[in-house]
């Protein structure tokens, strides 16, 4: 921790001589009008992200040319068109659905996507101000490295979605089915709640049938195994010896058996296969 500490520090004294430092060419020249100020010969990291978190939290011109005075942050104007410029970006690289694809992403290759609910602030007295959003994951191969996989992020934010329903997915300007690929169908990896009633949909309507091809995450599979493996070792005498033997408390050996605790499940159900082929 001390370490990361002094790292930080020594990484924001570098920006700021950085972004201080002037040429001897700067120094030398003489403009046309005596006030006018210098330009900076490069912009670091710390300088715009500071800008950009102000900007965005307070819109106040005022404070970012306060900022910038002292050497902290890029000015206002300069600001501006940096955010125009990323606007600009953002629109080159959405389709006519509305759908936003990274510059990264490759045409023709395979490209399969992992969905998940992300809710913030869900308990609040009135039930406002709550934010409801849906994250989407894509997935392509690495050319050079066919063993390793990339992915981009997108959120889609749905304020409307408080039932977590499965409203995203059966949209037809979903992000999936807007895919710059050419692929029979869709790949999307989903965890176990939003798979089963993704598995319903695809069962129950018509419109679902063939449109996508769901897959259960891989820690929800091994959960589920889990599961099933202590609905097996429920009621036979090997949870109540846990407890009985003080290796595992009451809460913990219900968390076992439902495959809450992860950890422990995996120790004991190890244990329970040793102990069954120690007696074979």
């Amino acid at each position: 921790m001390r370490s990361a500490t002094i790292h930080r520090d020594v990484l924001t004294i570098s920006q700021n001589i950085m972004y201080g430092y002037k040429s001897k060419r700067q120094v030398t020249y003489k403009p046309k009008e005596p006030d006018a100020p210098f330009r900076h010969r490069l912009e670091w990291p710390q300088q715009l992200a500071v800008a950009i978190a102000v900007h965005q939290s307070t819109r106040s011109k005022k404070l970012l040319d306060f900022l910038h005075g002292f050497g902290l942050s890029v000015d206002y104007s300069r600001i501006l068109r940096l955010e125009t410029q990323l606007a600009n970006s953002v629109i080159e690289s959405t389709t006519e659905q509305g759908a936003y694809f990274p510059r990264t992403m490759r045409i023709g290759t395979f490209v399969f996507f992992a969905l998940d609910n992300s809710d913030f602030n869900e308990d609040t007295p009135d039930g406002k101000r709550t934010l409801h959003a849906t994250a989407c994951a894509l997935y392509q191969r690495r050319d050079h490295a066919p063993s390793t996989d990339e992915h981009r992020t997108l959120t889609l934010h749905d304020r409307k979605a408080r039932d977590r329903s499965l409203k995203v997915l059966t949209a037809p300007d979903f992000v999936p089915c807007q895919a710059p690929n050419k692929q029979s169908a869709t790949v999307i990896t989903l965890d176990m709640a939003l798979y089963e009633r993704a598995k319903q949909l695809e069962m129950t309507r018509d419109d679902c049938k063939g449109k996508w091809v769901l897959r259960l995450g891989e820690m929800h599979t091994v959960m589920a195994a889990l599961r099933a493996a202590g609905n097996a070792v429920e009621d036979s005498g090997l949870d109540e010896a846990w407890s009985e033997a003080d290796i595992y408390g009451p809460t913990t050996t219900r968390q076992i058996l439902e495959a809450k605790h992860m950890k422990r499940t995996l120790e004991a159900h190890i244990t329970t296969v040793q102990a069954l082929l120690v007696s074979k």
